[in-house]
C-alpha cells in the first residue's frame, strides 16, 4: 500500500514537473515574461488585453481594485489629482497556488484637451540677452577681444551689468555707455551664474567702446498649435525647443507672443533637403496670447480666448504614452490658406518610456495629398497633433533628412506634464 501511495506520489510530482516545463518554455509562460510590471487604467476599468490569459494562469485581484473617481473630470482640469497613483495590485498565479508574477495596477483619469492643427507665429524674448558669437575691436595696438579674453563665451546670457538688470540688447548698450572703467558681466552658463570683469576697448575705426561680442535678445517663427485648455486657456505648442540659430542654445524665455500665422507658401522637401512651410505674420499688436516657458518640450503660455477646433469642436482625450501603437494614425496641421486639414500617417515605432522623453514614436506619413504637397514632413509642422484610436497621441517634432516622410513625434502627455 505504501509502495502504492509512493509510486503515485511520484507520478504526480512528475506529471507537475513535466506541466511546469511545459509551460516554462511555451506561448504562455513567455507572455508571462513578457508582462510589464504595471500597467495603467482609466477612471476604474479593469479590463486590460494583457490580463487576457488562459489556463493554468489565473489572474487575482482584479475585483478588490475600486480607481479613484477623485479630481475633476471636466475640460483640462488638473486640479490636485496626481496621475499614475497606485491604485492596487493582481497578480497571476500557477493553477491558483503558485503566484508567479505581481503587476501594479495604476490610475489614468480622462483629460479633455482642444487639439490645435492651426499654424501659429511665435516671438520669444530672451531673458536677459545671449551671447550669439565674439567679435574683434581694432584699437591702436591692434585687435583685441575683451570679452573672451576674460572668459564670456557664445551661448553664455547676460542677465546683468554692475548688478543693473539687463532687459534688452538696447539697454545693455545704454549701460554700457553710461558706466566708466571696468564693467561687472553677471553671466548664465549651463544653469549656473559666473561673473567676469571686463575692460571695455576703443574702438578706432567705429569711434565707440565695445565689448567684443554680438549679442541678440529674440527670436522668431513659424510652429503649429498642438493643444490647449479650454477652462484655463493654457496651451501647449511647438512640441520642441526654440533655440538659437547660431548657439544652438535653448532660449530662456523673458516673455513672449503668439500670434496668428498665414501660409503663403511651401518648399517641398525631398531626400537631403528639408523642406518648410512659409509663413508670414506681424509682431505688431498684442497677439493672441502670451509665451511665458520654453523647454524641450514644447512653448508653452495662456491664450486669449480658445478657440473651438472644426474638425473636433467638443475637444479630444489626452492619450497616455502605453496607449499608443504601431499602426494607422491621423496629423492635424495647417499647409495652406484653407485652415486645418487631417491627413493619414502610419506609426511605425513606438518607444517604452517611463519617464518625459523627447522622441517616442516614429511616424510616417502616407496621405498622397500632403506628400504631393509638401513631400512629407517639413519645418513648420512642428506641434501638430498626432490622432490614434479617439486620443491625442502624439506631437510632430522632427523629420528624417534622408527620409522626409518620416519623423520623430514626442508623446503628447510628456507635453502636458511639461505644461503643469
Amino acid at each position: 500500500m505504501k509502495k502504492t501511495k509512493l509510486c503515485l506520489l511520484k507520478t504526480f510530482g512528475i506529471v507537475i514537473c513535466a506541466i511546469i516545463c511545459l509551460y516554462n518554455y511555451g506561448p504562455q509562460m513567455e507572455r508571462l515574461r513578457s508582462m510589464p510590471n504595471e500597467i495603467y487604467i482609466r477612471d476604474g476599468d479593469i479590463q486590460n488585453d494583457i490580463l487576457n490569459i488562459d489556463a493554468p494562469f489565473y489572474v487575482q485581484g482584479t475585483d478588490e481594485i475600486q480607481a479613484s473617481q477623485s479630481g475633476d473630470e471636466s475640460l483640462g482640469t488638473n486640479s490636485s489629482y496626481e496621475d499614475g497613483s497606485t491604485i492596487g495590485t493582481i497578480t497571476i498565479d500557477f493553477f491558483n497556488l503558485i503566484p508567479l508574477k505581481t503587476i501594479d495596477v495604476k490610475e489614468r483619469r480622462d483629460i479633455l484637451v482642444m487639439p490645435g492643427g492651426n499654424s501659429v507665429g511665435i516671438h520669444i524674448n530672451t531673458k536677459g540677452v545671449l551671447v550669439v558669437g565674439m567679435g574683434e575691436v581694432i584699437t591702436e595696438s591692434g585687435s583685441i577681444n575683451p570679452a573672451y579674453e576674460a572668459g564670456v563665451r557664445a551661448g553664455d546670457v547676460i542677465s546683468r551689468v554692475n548688478g543693473i538688470e539687463i532687459e534688452d540688447a538696447e539697454h545693455l548698450s545704454q549701460v554700457c555707455n553710461e558706466v566708466t572703467g571696468p564693467l561687472v558681466l553677471s553671466i548664465v552658463r549651463d544653469g549656473g551664474n559666473l561673473e567676469f570683469t571686463i575692460q571695455p576697448a576703443y574702438d578706432v575705426g567705429d569711434k565707440v567702446y565695445k565689448l567684443g561680442m554680438w549679442i541678440r535678445d529674440n527670436s522668431a517663427g513659424v510652429g503649429t498649435m498642438t493643444f490647449s485648455l479650454p477652462e484655463t486657456g493654457r496651451y501647449g505648442a511647438l512640441g520642441h525647443a526654440i533655440t538659437d540659430v547660431d548657439t544652438g542654445s535653448i532660449i530662456t524665455t523673458g516673455g513672449g507672443k503668439l500670434l496668428n500665422s498665414r501660409i503663403v507658401g511651401i518648399t517641398k522637401g525631398a531626400k537631403g533637403i528639408p523642406g518648410e512651410l512659409k509663413g508670414t505674420f506681424s509682431t505688431s499688436g498684442d497677439g493672441i496670447g502670451v509665451i511665458d516657458a520654453n523647454c524641450e518640450f514644447g512653448v508653452f503660455g495662456t491664450l486669449d480666448n480658445v478657440e473651438a477646433n472644426p474638425l473636433y469642436p467638443n475637444g479630444i482625450l489626452l492619450g497616455y504614452p502605453e496607449e499608443a501603437r504601431t499602426g494607422r494614425a491621423a496629423i492635424l496641421t495647417t499647409i495652406d490658406g484653407n485652415g486645418i486639414a487631417e491627413y493619414e500617417c502610419e506609426i511605425i515605432k513606438i518607444y517604452d518610456q517611463s519617464d518625459p522623453a523627447t522622441k517616442g514614436m516614429v511616424i510616417k506619413v502616407t496621405d498622397e495629398r500632403l506628400l504631393e504637397a509638401t513631400g512629407g514632413i517639413v519645418q513648420g509642422m512642428s506641434g501638430s497633433p498626432i490622432i490614434q484610436n479617439g486620443k491625442l497621441i502624439g506631437v510632430v517634432t522632427h523629420v528624417f533628412i534622408n527620409d522626409p516622410t518620416r519623423g520623430y513625434a514626442l508623446y503628447s502627455y510628456w507635453m502636458y506634464n511639461a505644461m503643469n
